[in-house]
């Protein structure tokens, strides 16, 4: 039961960091995690697409994708 009440409170501060994210990101704004990495919005142009099963082109509408960097720290301990 400690062990739920623990996942429970992990989930929530997840969630919560995810929508925070989501609502920085949609605003225009960039996100940095100190240590962790930075979610920068970047708008996409309208470009010609193509379906690689039928092979028809297609053109895709403008958006808005989030990149992601990873902290230099961060990338140096996950590849010791």
């Amino acid at each position: 039961v400690r062990r739920q009440r623990q996942m429970c409170k992990e989930t929530d501060i997840l969630e919560e960091l995810n929508n925070i994210i989501l609502e920085k990101t949609r605003a225009g704004e960039k996100v940095c995690i100190q240590g962790f990495g930075v979610y920068t919005p970047r708008l996409q142009t309208s470009r010609l697409a193509r379906n690689p099963k039928s092979g028809e082109t297609l053109m895709l509408i403008p958006r808005t994708i989030v990149h992601f960097k990873c902290a230099p720290n961060l990338v140096k301990e996950i590849n010791k």
